[in-house]
């Protein structure tokens, strides 16, 4: 089970630098949604790696992996919206 343990450090640091990325973005609002764009990437990368180190019992609803992917997806999608509704110029002014 080599190859699992190496995933699941590698899905470890990746985890990390991405929350440690997303909790220091204080710089203003692009270094912010930058932020969100690569926590919400590395979120998908991991969920994607969970399923796969699950085999087909991560497909399952019965079990949360199938779920995080689901999440992951959402949440990358907000921060896009976000991210276009930032840059519209505001109509109440």
């Amino acid at each position: 089970m080599p190859a699992v343990r190496k995933s699941l450090s590698d899905q470890a640091t990746r985890t990390s630098v991405a929350l440690t990325a997303a909790l220091a973005a204080t710089g203003g609002p692009v270094q912010t949604l930058a932020a969100m764009r690569h926590a919400g990437d590395a979120a998908i990368e991991v969920a994607a790696a969970a399923l796969q180190s699950h085999g087909g019992y991560g497909y399952l609803t019965e079990y949360p992996v199938e779920r995080y992917l689901r999440d992951a997806v959402s949440l990358r999608a907000a921060a896009d919206t976000h991210a276009v509704a930032s840059t519209l110029p505001d109509e109440a002014s």
